[in-house]
């Protein structure tokens, strides 16, 4: 049973499986303490994912939030230091939720997730507050603007570099403490406050299947929210520079891709054994047909989701160093690792070929993220702090 302390948890969007780690903590949370959710919603969708949540959580809301309001919003904070992601989810009808709830119910605690929500927390006093930062926005910034090759999105990130330089670290200050998925992404939030809160999987969601993969027809499959920079780059990269080299050697195998949002490049290479598939409820059955998922990301922060969750299926990955850089998962034992095109090209061949191979790193991935990212075995111990926390400020 909960205890009897509250938690008021804040997000700028629904927490749900496209939004893991916002969704576990919750979920993980609610075992421990009487929790209210209030976030943000952009879509029926949206609210409805919300409204979900009402099964597990003492109360929820769903704030509207338009994309008018967002977009003005960007325009009103443009030339001022507060940077965008921070500006576009300003919302006056979040903060009298947030005011009604509080004059309503005592809150012991309030969990706010990312610094699309940060703003929310920081008029309130005499409670707890903790800023789930995730990743490091500087730092991801810096890695955008250095890599990508979208010229929009180098643009975009030099112009708000400057201002997520000083904005993160003077909002962590703001907080009694905050929490980061990576050691790195801690160190570069400049935050001594600061705590690893590593992400992780749901091992009773994300469980193996003994037919997952290992005699699957010639799958690939790439998965992710496809609107994020980091991801389109890793697909144009896979689309033009791996998976041409992957058909020459198996011209049978086939790229199924799963997102939502996928672009337009990802619809020209049908011709070339690529499906697309974009949005779906549960990515579960596009794994469990897939010989490899792959992660051929050239920039990131934090940890992988789409590494974590095949892993925990027991299906084989091939990712780059850049995506794997915060695991201590093993090469050629949990997972394949490769830096460039051929080498990638390489290695998801070797996986299509090889099924004692598959079921050597398929078992080993499953005990990695067992030992590693369990999202019961993490979420316990972040309600131990919370509850020290609580009982230094009583």
């Amino acid at each position: 049973m909960p205890s009897e302390r509250r938690i008021l948890f804040l997000a700028s969007y629904a927490p749900s499986l496209e939004r893991p780690r916002a969704y576990n903590i919750l979920h993980g949370l609610v075992r421990h303490f009487r929790v209210t959710l209030i976030a943000q919603a952009r879509s029926e969708s949206d609210r409805a994912a919300i409204e979900r949540l009402s099964a597990c959580c003492e109360s929820v809301e769903a704030v509207p939030l338009s994309r008018a309001r967002s977009l003005a919003n960007c325009l009103r904070y443009l030339l001022t230091p507060t940077p965008l992601r921070a500006a576009y989810f300003s919302n006056p009808a979040m903060h009298r939720a947030i005011a009604r709830r509080l004059s309503a119910q005592r809150c012991d605690l309030i969990h706010v997730e990312h610094m699309m929500a940060a703003r929310f927390a920081l008029p309130l006093r005499g409670v707890v507050r903790i800023f789930d930062s995730i990743d490091s926005i500087a730092r991801l910034q810096e890695k955008i603007a250095r890599i990508s090759r979208t010229p929009l999105d180098r643009l975009i990130s030099l112009a708000e570099l400057p201002k997520v330089r000083r904005y993160e670290p003077w909002l962590c200050r703001q907080f009694d403490a905050v929490l980061a998925s990576t050691r790195a992404d801690c160190a570069a939030l400049q935050a001594p406050n600061a705590r690893v809160v590593p992400n992780g999987v749901d091992l009773e969601f994300f469980k193996v299947d003994a037919t997952d993969g290992i005699e699957a027809g010639e799958e690939v499959l790439f998965y992710g929210r496809l609107s994020y920079a980091a991801n389109r780059e890793a697909l144009r990269f896979l689309l033009y520079e791996i998976w041409p080299r992957v058909r020459t050697v198996r011209p049978a195998a086939t790229l199924r891709i799963v997102g939502p949002s996928p672009p337009r490049m990802a619809a020209h290479a049908i011709e070339n054994g690529v499906v697309v598939i974009g949005r779906v409820d549960d990515v579960r059955p596009y794994v469990r047909r897939a010989r490899a998922v792959v992660c051929p990301v050239l920039f990131a922060v934090g940890t992988q989701n789409k590494i974590l969750e095949p892993m925990a299926m027991g299906v084989p990955v091939v990712a780059t160093p850049e995506a794997v850089a915060e695991m201590a998962a093993q090469p050629d034992r949990d997972l394949l690792i490769a830096a460039d095109a051929e080498s990638f090209a390489r290695q998801v061949v070797r996986l299509l070929d090889d099924a004692a191979l598959r079921r050597l790193i398929a078992r080993n991935a499953r005990a990695y993220v067992q030992t590693h990212h369990d999202w019961r075995v993490i979420v316990d111990s972040l309600a131990d702090f919370y509850f020290a926390l609580l009982a230094q400020h009583t």
